[in-house]
Order: structure tokens, then sequence, then C-alpha cells
């Protein structure tokens, strides 16, 4: 009954992440830490025995956790810090638990329809919003509804191929009704058309790839699991499977044509797509850059999110920066130090080499689907990054539940200090539980902040805002305060909020990676005819980020131009390459946001980039143009349109 309970507690953790975007933004990490206090809380009082596990897993995970603890008194962005400290901790918490009990095979049915179940009704909420939003890619709950241009198509791609082998699991099994196979047929249909209309390439080859190593395995030991049907229900099961799916995608399509622009599957597929192949080559030269960044901070990395500040001095592309390096131990390597990215490595190993040992006497048992399910998942976090709450929670409770079965095999002693590590777990947790409910509560205003910031409310988005400022890890709290206090600065001309946005600017100016916050520092320099200072700025700004922004090269020809200096050798030109990259390699809309943070006159600005492009040359006229309509926030007027 324990282990229905611990593992109801985690459906429930996916379903408030699945409903909070995936997973990604702080609450759901708030919600998957009271789950592991919850978990640990039942297991204390229930008296639970654990058993006595192989210690490669728990030495290397408790190894890299202590390197990721040590990098966060190293980082270069300690305000993001948090989400990732909440992740990796209470994802060790649940390895630890889960792995040290008995789960039966029904516990494990049990709770691999409850996750079908959730994995349907989410992709079948993504129906809908595909079909009558504008975004191009199936994202099922993954989207900001509030901005439909903002969706993660991909870390949907990554839910659904850990759930896949597990549905497939069950729409191949002996059942006693046809129902039963015709309702787990469509859930599998269901599952694949939102997984193929998600466009993630990446997601799509390592699904190819687990199902090659699935059919070699099965092929080796000339066997199907025993609970499935006969080898050739199994393919007519697999050929109506594979129609149904394909009517599917065909409707979704057709419904959704009807009002937006829809890409065909075959044009993703063979990149005549609208970004070509320009995110396979965008990859390479994140994986090229990170490693150039793990050398430079080999032992304790950068800090979490540090690589999109960091990158830029060895970005190859105008405008192509990420969040990270897309690949998971590159990441680790970028924020925490090669030795956590190799701990980290030998976590996955020893599990790997554990469950390969009880699968290769027990070839067809459960837990295998469970782990081609994290299998998917790893190959496409080599390619991408996709381990938000709901899908890295779900990959380290799969390993969990391998390793427990693995050591079930055996005669396994049971520990004689349970209660006392549970004791020592509960205490560690119920600091996590601190620390996220005072981050909780202030996060709220700052929400609350964000949200009235943007909706005009200039008077509750400062004083969110300034209560926010107790946040332990304040994440981007400068960047929209300094905002509030502008906005409050340009409506009511009081130099009170001018000063204030002085003092807060100047207090991240030596610290801060974000060259936003100089260029808006050099802006009010600028106003006050500090033109100097202005231009230290400007150049500072420029040299943490030379290939995103063209605004700091125009504000720094603007500030010499104030002084009767004249421009650098070769700065003109420089600016010149910079914008003939920029019309030739950018495609995405979303990255026309670079010169403007509206998307209609993203958009325009896009078009109007193209129709130069026609003329083969960016001319001394049209340049002098846009630095005089762009050098303003990258507005652009429509006159100019």
């Amino acid at each position: 009954m324990v282990i229905r309970i611990i593992f109801g507690i985690v459906l429930l953790v996916e379903v408030f992440a699945l409903a909070n975007r995936g997973g990604g933004p702080l609450l759901s990490h708030l919600f998957l830490t009271g789950a592991a206090a919850a978990i640990l809380v039942i297991c204390y009082l229930k008296k639970i025995q654990l058993r006595r596990m192989n210690s490669w897993p728990i030495l290397s995970f408790a190894a890299f956790f202590i390197f990721f603890a040590l990098s966060l008194l190293a980082s270069l962005t300690p305000g993001y810090d948090l989400a990732w400290l909440l992740l990796f901790a209470n994802a060790g918490l649940l390895f630890f638990i889960i792995s040290s009990l008995e789960i039966s095979e029904k516990d494990l049915r049990i709770f691999s329809i409850g996750l079908i179940g959730v994995a349907v009704a989410d992709t079948l909420i993504g129906y809908f919003i595909y079909t009558q939003t504008a975004f191009p890619r199936f994202a099922g709950t993954f989207i900001d509804l509030a901005a439909p241009y903002t969706s993660f198509g991909n870390d949907y791609a990554d839910f659904i191929l850990l759930i896949l082998p597990l549905a497939l699991a069950r729409f191949f099994e002996k059942h006693r009704r046809l129902t039963t196979t015709v309702v787990f047929g469509f859930a599998a249909a269901i599952l694949f058309s939102g997984f193929l209309l998600s466009f993630s390439r990446a997601a799509w080859v390592s699904l190819f790839i687990v199902i090659i190593l699935a059919g070699v395995w099965f092929f080796y030991y000339k066997s199907f699991p025993q609970n499935f049907t006969s080898p050739r229900r199994i393919f007519m099961r697999l050929a109506a499977g594979i129609l149904l799916t394909v009517l599917l995608v065909t409707a979704l399509q057709t419904v959704r044509s009807r009002k937006f622009q829809t890409t065909p599957l075959f044009y993703k597929a063979l990149f005549q797509a609208d970004e070509g192949s320009a995110s396979v080559n965008e990859r390479i030269d994140f994986w090229k850059g990170a490693v150039k960044l793990i050398a430079e901070r080999p032992l304790f990395g950068s800090g979490v999110l540090s690589f999109k500040y960091l990158y830029p001095r060895y970005q190859e592309k105008f405008g192509a920066n990420w969040d990270h390096p897309h690949n998971l131990f590159l990441n680790i390597g970028v924020e925490n130090g090669i030795f956590a990215a190799l701990f980290f490595m030998v976590f996955l190993g020893s599990i790997a080499v554990i469950c390969a040992r009880f699968l290769w006497k027990n070839p067809g048992h459960g837990i295998l689907f469970f782990l081609l399910g994290s299998l998917g998942a790893f190959g496409h976090n080599l390619l991408d990054l996709n381990f938000i709450v709901s899908n890295f929670t779900l990959f380290i409770v799969f390993l969990a539940i391998g390793a427990a079965h693995a050591r079930a095999a055996k005669s396994v002693q049971r520990l004689h200090s349970s209660i006392f590590i549970l004791r020592f777990a509960m205490i560690a947790s119920l600091l996590l539980v601190m620390l996220g409910l005072h981050e909780g509560f202030y996060n709220y205003h700052f929400k609350k902040g964000r949200a009235a910031l943007t909706s005009g409310n200039l008077g509750e988005a400062t004083l969110r805002l300034e209560k926010s400022k107790n946040l332990f890890f304040q994440r981007d709290l400068a960047n929209y305060l300094s905002a509030a206090y502008k906005k409050q600065y340009e409506s009511t001309r009081d130099i009170a909020w001018r000063q204030k946005e002085i003092r807060l600017l100047r207090e991240t100016d030596q610290a801060t990676l974000d060259a936003k916050l100089l260029s808006r520092l050099g802006e009010i320099y600028m106003d006050e005819k500090k033109y100097a200072e202005a231009e230290n700025l400007f150049t500072r700004a420029i040299n943490l980020d030379s290939s995103n922004n063209l605004k700091y090269y125009f504000l720094f020809l603007d500030a010499q131009k104030k002084q009767g200096k004249r421009t650098p050798p070769g700065m003109r030109e420089k600016i010149k390459n910079l914008l003939a990259e920029y019309i030739t390699i950018l495609r995405f809309n979303h990255h026309m946001t670079i010169l403007t943070d509206n998307p209609t006159y993203a958009g325009k600005l896009y078009d109007f980039f193209s129709m130069r492009k026609e003329r083969e040359q960016l001319d001394a006229i049209w340049f002098e143009e846009l630095i005089k309509f762009t050098s303003k926030y990258g507005k652009v007027p429509k006159s100019v349109l």
C-alpha cells in the first residue's frame, strides 16, 4: 500500500507540473519539494525497512550533488541556482527511497496506467491548443497560454519519450476484453501523434534508436515478454496503431490549416522547413563553446544559467544563443564543473550495469519498458536539455524502479539503520521545504509584480518587485525592477525614481554578466550627459554580448559622437557584417525579438530585411537609416516599413 501511495504522490507531481508549463516555473520545484518531504514522512511513520542498495549509484549521486552544491558557492550567476538545487536534491531523495523498496509487478502496472492516462489527457488538451493557436509546434500543456508564441515542444516530446514504451507495452499485452486493447491502442496513437507534431527531430532520432535497440533485444532472445500476445497479433496491432496515428495527424493538420499555416512533417524531417539545418549547426557551435567554457572554469563551473551570458565570447553566428548548450553533460560541466558531470555519468553508468545484468537473466521483465523510456529521454538530452520537473522526476523514478528490481533478484539484507537514515533524510528535506516556503512566498510577489508591470499597473508592480528583493535567489529581478523604475520616472518625472534605478543598477554594476543592465545604466548616463561613463558601459556590454544585440553598438556610436570622437576603425564594418549575418542566418520568428520586444515589429523587421537582401547589398544610405531607427530600443517606425 505504501508503494502505491508513493507512486500516487509522484503522479500528483506530474499532474501539477503539466498544469504549470511542464514544470519549468519555480512553483513546480516547490511542489516537488513538498511531495518528497511527504514521501519521507510516510516512510518514517510506517517504519519502512529500507534494503541495502548497491553502493555505486548512491555514492556517485552523492558525490555529484556535493560538487553541485560546492559549485553554487563559486557561481557567477548565483541568482539562478534555486531551481536546479531543489530538482537535484529532491530527485536524489526519491531515487534513494524508491530504489530501496520492494515493488511488485501489480504496483508497476497501476503506476504505468496512471502515467499513460495523465499523458493522454495532456495530449488531448494539446490537440485543442495546437488547432486553435498560431504557434506551429505541438506542445501539449508545455506552453505559456498568456504568450502563445512561447512554447516548449522539445520538453513535451521528451515527456512523451518517457511514456511511449509504457503505452506500447500495455497495447501489446494479452487482454481479456477487446475494448481494453482498443483503449490502449488509442492511447498509444494519441501520444504518438502529439510526439510527431512536436517537430522535435532530436526526439525523433532518440525514439528511432530506442526502437532499434528494443528490436535487437527481442530478436536476440527470439521472444517477446510472456504477457504479450502472439507475434502475429503484435504486428497486426502495430499496423492498426500506425494507421490510427496517421489519421490523427492528418486530421489535426487539416483542422489547423483552416486557420494557420501548417508545417508538413516531411518538410521538418528533411530539413526543408523555415529554419533548414540551422538548429543542427547551432548545436555544434554550442557544443564547441561549452567545451571552451568548461576549460575556463573546470573545477566548479560558472554557475546555473551562465551559458547564455558567457557563450557570446565564442559565438559564431549573430543571434544564435541559448540558455544551455543542448547537451546534459556539457550543461553540468559548464554550470557545475567537470567533476560534477563525471560523477553524474558514473551514476547513470552504474545503474545501466546493474539493470543490464538483471535484464540479461530476465529479458522480458516489466521494468524493461520503464528503462526504455529513460533511455529515450537520456538520448534526447544528449542533443538537447529538457529535464524540467515533469521529465527529470520521471527519469529518476524510472531508474530507481529498475535499480529496485535488480537488487530484489538477489538476497538483499535490510538496513538496520533505516530509521536513522530516514530521520536524516527528513531533516534535509525539511530544510529544503523551509527554503522553498521562503522563496515561494516572495516569488509570489515577484510573479505578481511582473504581471502588474506588463499590464501597466506601475504602483503595484513597484511595490511587489521591491518586496521580492527579500528573495535569496533573485534571478532576473533587477531587470524587472529597473524597468518599473524607468516607467515610473517616465510617467511622473519624479527624480526619485531615476535615483532608485541608478542605485539598483550600480549595485549590480560590477558583478553582473547581463549586458542589458549595463546598457540601461549607460542610457541613463547618456541622458545625464555623462558620455564618457556611458561609453565605458556600452563597451562592457559589447564585450559581454557581442553577437546578440545591435543596440549596444548603436548606443556606443552615439556616445562617441556626443564626445566628438571618431568611430573606431572597423566598427562600422563589423556592424554591417553582423547585419548581413543576421539577415542570412536567422529564420525563426522568435529570434526576431533581438532588435525589438514587440513580436509584430519583429516580423515586419524580418520582412524588411528580406526585401533589402534581394537588392544584394547593404548600401551606406540604408545602413545610416538603420542606425537611426534602431538606436532607440530597436523599435521600427511604421513610416520606414
